[in-house]
């Protein structure tokens, strides 16, 4: 029997960010938009057109586990026409069972060229040593260097650091057979490229990029307008002297495309403020600013430039923040069951705050009937609940939940 949902528009697909498809809200998952897509492409060369027109690479990350039918049709239908597709990954490390593993009917066919990578560089004499001194289990395993044919000990050595902190009450651990307390260490290997998707998905908007003035690489660009006219161009170098002292700045000096394309450009990117300036703003000592998640326009008197910029970064990066930071509040939802999880996570699609018992099997129940993990048991708790929102049994933490992406 089918029950027609009034709220939900029959005519438009969308995806629910789970693995579970819903008829009832005509919503899928990864998997059955995958099947339709797979459907789709067979049934309309014309997307293929589209794909190759729109597309000259297509690279596959992890290709061992994709979809085999997904992979089969990228393959087998979209490369080799006008579009080249590469695969990233390794056959060996392969954990779906749906996924395809092994390539090697293509790279037989010779429809892929395998490009070997021979070994690992994020390995080193310093890496292994530290690792050394870290291990105390003394269980007989030994870390070692593998070098390549040919290769000396001298090209594999590099650096790394090792931080830890000091605080009046010292961490321990008790990690040899003695239970011997020794002091906690922490090493540092750097910021994911994870951080750089998080702030594109917070901050982006149809325009393009938008970054926050304090991270930036370029905080402002400066556009002169008319490139011919040797009096913009002093001005602008001019002025580009005076804010490269305690800002981020660049000049567009590029003659090969339009005023109105780099405008256009420099908005992809996300760069904070745009500074235009011309013929008829020298002649008033100005300059115009424009900002990038606004779109304001102002006139800025060029002896104050410097005052004026800082405070239009300034405003910006509060703005950016406070919205943010709105956001991710109005996309918080607290529960107290686990019905209401699944109902409040699917409509809005953001955080669940909700009570948690400690147990393993709760937080598993929740995974598998709303696809949501957890993300974080914040320092600072809140008792929004004395039961946990699966079992009812008395809750130990107030945790975060939240859907992978």
């Amino acid at each position: 029997m089918w029950v027609q949902n009034e709220n939900c528009d029959y005519k438009k697909i969308r995806y629910n960010e789970t693995v579970f498809n819903n008829f009832k809200e005509f919503s899928f998952g990864h998997d059955g938009l995958l099947v339709i897509a797979i459907e789709m492409i067979k049934k309309y060369p014309l997307l293929v057109k589209i794909i190759n027109d729109k597309f000259d690479i297509i690279f596959i990350d992890e290709f061992q586990d994709t979809n085999y039918d997904v992979l089969k049709v990228f393959l087998d239908k979209i490369a080799f026409i006008n579009t080249t597709v590469g695969l990233f990954g390794d056959e060996m490390q392969a954990i779906y069972k749906d996924g395809i593993g092994s390539v090697k009917e293509y790279t037989d066919n010779r429809k892929l060229v395998l490009i070997e990578k021979p070994a690992n560089y994020r390995c080193s004499y310093e890496v292994v040593d530290l690792i050394k001194k870290i291990r105390s289990d003394k269980v007989g395993i030994d870390q070692e260097v593998v070098l390549k044919q040919n290769e000396k000990e001298s090209d594999r050595h590099g650096s790394v650091k090792l931080y830890y902190s000091i605080v009046d009450k010292k961490p321990v651990i008790k990690s040899d057979k003695n239970e011997k307390e020794e002091y906690a260490y922490q090493t540092s290997w750097g910021i994911s490229t994870r951080l750089i998707g998080a702030i594109i998905m917070a901050h982006g908007d149809n325009r393009g990029l938008k970054l926050p003035p304090e991270i930036a690489p370029i905080q402002a660009i400066i556009v002169p307008i008319s490139l011919s006219n040797e009096d913009v161009i002093s001005k602008a170098k001019e002025l580009f002297d005076v804010l490269n002292k305690n800002f981020r700045v660049e000049i567009d000096k590029r003659d090969n495309y339009s005023t109105g394309y780099k405008f256009n450009d420099w908005e992809m990117k996300g760069v904070p403020v745009r500074i235009e300036i011309g013929p008829k703003d020298i002649l008033e000592n100005q300059c115009m600013a424009v900002e990038r998640d606004t779109g304001d326009k102002t006139a800025i008197n060029l002896d104050n430039i410097e005052d004026e910029l800082r405070k239009i970064l300034s405003n910006i990066q509060k703005r950016m923040f406070d919205s943010c930071k709105k956001n991710k509040e109005n996309r918080t939802s607290s529960v107290d069951n686990l019905d209401e999880f699944a109902e409040k996570i699917n409509k809005n699609q953001g955080y669940i705050k909700a009570m948690w018992c400690g147990d393993e099997k709760c937080e598993a129940e929740i995974r598998d009937k709303t696809g949501a993990k957890s993300r974080c048991i914040p320092f600072k708790q809140e008792k929004i609940s004395d039961k946990c929102v699966v079992c009812g049994k008395k809750a130990k933490h107030l945790v975060f939940w939240g859907r992978q992406y």
